[in-house]
């Protein structure tokens, strides 16, 4: 048989335990700030992928420079504004963003 001072232990410890519990979900440093934590990974991973996708498009852009001279050529013409005799560029300015 046990002594009901081991019993009244066991309860003292459980109550200490679900106090810490409740206080571990609740507090400032419990389950939102997880929470939180967890979304900011979500958007930084989200990030991490977008700029994967953008240094592959510039990789392989750089690789079409170096291999590609009519590419090479339109590059230094639209950067210097040079045009081939008989050739009429037409820049059309950007769409302004439209607000909802």
């Amino acid at each position: 048989m046990s002594s009901p001072w081991r019993t009244i232990g066991y309860w003292t410890g459980g109550m200490v335990a679900c106090i810490a519990v409740a206080l571990f979900v609740r507090g400032p440093q419990g389950w939102p700030a997880i929470q939180a934590k967890w979304d900011e990974v979500k958007t930084l991973d989200l990030q991490n992928d977008d700029l994967r996708r953008e240094n592959q498009a510039r990789r392989e852009r750089i690789k079409r420079l170096h291999t590609s001279q009519e590419e090479m050529n339109l590059l230094v013409r639209e950067q210097l504004n040079k045009t081939k005799p008989g050739e009429m560029i037409f820049k059309i300015p950007p769409e302004a963003p439209k607000k909802p």
